[in-house]
């Protein structure tokens, strides 16, 4: 039996595979909040067993530059860039409950401020061809 190994420099499992219908897979929203809520959508998806994640901008369609992906077994971490302003994130996704995940995010603006939180994100429903 292949035993699987933690690496101590990212705390990933080596030869730990995730299946393609894991609950994270999917595409995800925020669910509306008073502060603000971003027209972003990240995609979680399976490839060669590991994770991946794009997002882009709903409403003008700008693709996300996705990086540093990795899971841990419990969270998918990754870090996005928005081109046109350069805006920087770090994410952190954890399954809340069945459709829902708890997303953490933090970021620092080009003004010098910055931003922690975390949000609530809804997964969206695929649309059904017709039989």
């Amino acid at each position: 039996m292949k035993k699987n190994k933690l690496n101590r420099t990212t705390g990933l499992l080596h030869g730990a595979k995730v299946d393609s219908i894991h609950p994270l897979v999917g595409a995800w929203k925020q669910e509306p909040n008073p502060v603000g809520t971003t027209t972003v959508i990240y995609t979680v998806f399976v490839k060669n067993g590991k994770f991946g994640v794009v997002g882009s901008d709903g409403e003008e369609g700008t693709a996300l530059k996705i990086s540093r992906t990795r899971w841990d077994g419990e969270s998918l971490q990754f870090t996005s860039v928005y081109p046109p302003s350069k805006h920087k994130s770090e994410h952190v996704l954890r399954l809340a409950s069945k459709g829902k995940i708890n997303h953490d995010v933090s970021c620092t603006y080009a003004d010098g401020s910055s931003f922690s939180g975390r949000e609530v994100w809804t997964k969206k429903r695929s649309k059904k061809k017709p039989s």
